[in-house]
């Protein structure tokens, strides 16, 4: 009679009403920014150093200005964050040109160590210094192996990573003569 008993009190406690409290549902966050029309520029920006020579150069604070491809990972973008990485195209040279399954922005035919001294990420962020919550990738046309001109605040930097709040973008396209849709691919020089 007790086994009976007792997962029928349990029944018609649950069903009277006096269910154990529910776990209260965090807010659902802010929704995400947008990426701010102004940090896309319609003229290149003058003076860009090669990405190795400022990381050995630059301190947090600094403002430089670097020119790259996007690129230097089979993903160079960040999904759901204002993240992406830049390659040096004056000290690396794209294996876009060579047969599948390369990728030319991921530069995999380049050593690492040449590669990674040639990398910088750029993060758009809020305020307090978050990335945006909101991909880099379409905004305004970029994509994968864009050539950019960038301008902005070096955030940090130690040797092998380089990232920078950018304050001007200028998108150059694949060709690099600021027109969108040019040719996706850029023979090895």
């Amino acid at each position: 009679m007790k086994a009976i008993l007792i997962p029928f009190t349990c029944a018609m406690l649950l069903a009277c009403g006096n269910e154990a409290p529910k776990a209260q549902l965090a807010p659902l966050p802010a929704a995400s920014a947008a990426i701010p029309a102004a940090l896309f520029v319609a003229a290149d920006i003058p003076g860009p150093k090669p990405i190795a020579e400022i990381k050995k150069t630059a301190k947090a604070g600094d403002t430089v200005v670097i020119r790259g491809r996007v690129g230097g990972k089979e993903t160079p973008f960040v999904d759901g964050a204002a993240v992406v990485s830049l390659v040096d195209v004056a000290t690396v040279i794209s294996c876009g040109a060579m047969p599948p399954p390369h990728i030319r922005w991921d530069y995999c035919c380049t050593p690492e160590d040449e590669l990674v001294a040639s990398l910088a990420t750029l993060k758009v962020a809020d305020a307090s210094g978050n990335p945006l919550m909101v991909s880099l990738k379409g905004s305004h046309g970029l994509a994968e192996f864009d050539l950019l001109t960038v301008k902005g605040k070096v955030l940090s930097v130690d040797g092998q990573n380089l990232i920078i709040a950018p304050e001007a973008i200028y998108d150059a396209g694949y060709d690099g003569d600021g027109k969108k849709g040019g040719t996706p691919v850029r023979p090895v020089d």
